[in-house]
């Protein structure tokens, strides 16, 4: 067991010295801004707006107008939007891919304009991140809208309402896995409808990350230190990790592609750490790693020899 023990650490500092893989998809941030004038009975009246996204063939902006048939589109205080629909901005977000995801940050400054129809009036807003369904197969230009809104899903982020001039900051993350998107959809969008509002510095940062990230024990979508812990419990008490995390340790501990996870995982484990920049020093990560399979090894109850002989 002591040498077991004494290979396992020394193939791991062989291990921690050897440069990581890079990943197979970097994010991409994109910048987008509008300011939409009007009041209640006229929305989406558009006075300014840009951005790094789709254009289409001869258009001066990014934001496409895309009329809907959502009849109920309304305000909080009832006002239906005489004319329903949204303003929208695509990004190419990469192939479609069914054994990936995307991640999708969007950060903004949000406020009532003082371009508006009424003065004093409030401003609303409706906000949206959407994403082409798996049936869109086309990578040159994303479902604008009309005939192609059954290929566009929506996740509504924030409905603000804007009673002063006084600027509102807005930064969330959206694993569109937990939305049940399964796979890499080929464009993401934000879409804004309303009135009287204006949001600016706006960046969406869009990533594609595989379904499941080898050694993300803890399912929080990065390798980092917090992993450490759950690596351990899935070690040494695989139900007790299925119990806390809901996930087979098999799919995200098996950091050596072996098919199954065990001791042996603990140096490509280890490896993982370092190359994820929360781990400063491979011995660090040594340390780490191995104490905390020790403790719960240590927390587990043990026979005594005479125990041992009486199973006998």
């Amino acid at each position: 067991m002591r040498k077991t023990t004494l290979i396992s650490v020394c193939l791991l500092a062989v291990a921690l010295a050897t440069p990581a893989l890079e990943g197979s998809s970097e994010p991409i941030s994109e910048e987008f801004w509008i300011e939409v004038g009007g009041h209640e009975y006229n929305w989406n009246d558009v006075i300014d707006g840009g951005g790094d996204g789709f254009r289409l063939l001869c258009s001066t902006t990014p934001w496409i107008w895309c009329p809907s048939d959502l009849l109920g589109q309304q305000d909080p205080w009832h006002h239906l939007n005489p004319e329903p629909g949204w303003q929208r901005q695509w990004f190419y977000n990469g192939p479609y891919d069914p054994l990936w995801g995307t991640i999708v940050d969007v950060s903004f400054t949000y406020k009532r304009t003082d371009g508006g129809d009424l003065g004093e009036d409030p401003g609303y807003a409706q906000i949206s991140i959407n994403y082409a369904t798996a049936d869109w197969a086309d990578w040159r230009v994303p479902p604008v809208g009309g005939s192609d809104e059954a290929y566009i899903e929506h996740i509504t982020i924030g409905t603000p309402v804007m009673w002063n001039d006084d600027p509102n900051g807005f930064s969330e993350q959206y694993d569109l896995r937990d939305f049940g998107v399964d796979f890499n959809p080929r464009w993401v969008s934000i879409e804004v409808a309303g009135y009287n509002f204006e949001i600016t510095e706006g960046v969406l940062i869009h990533e594609s990350v595989p379904e499941h990230i080898m050694g993300d024990m803890d399912r929080s979508g990065k390798i980092d230190t917090d992993d450490i812990s759950p690596f351990a419990l899935a070690l040494t008490d695989p139900n007790g990790y299925i119990a806390t995390f809901g996930m087979d340790p098999n799919v995200v501990g098996d950091c050596d592609y072996s098919g199954k996870l065990d001791g042996d995982d603990i140096i490509a484990f280890a490896q993982i750490q370092t190359a994820g920049a929360a781990v400063p020093e491979p011995a660090t990560a040594l340390l780490i790693v191995l104490g905390a399979v020790g403790v719960l090894r240590r927390g587990r109850p043990c026979h005594s020899r005479q125990s041992k002989e009486r199973d006998r």
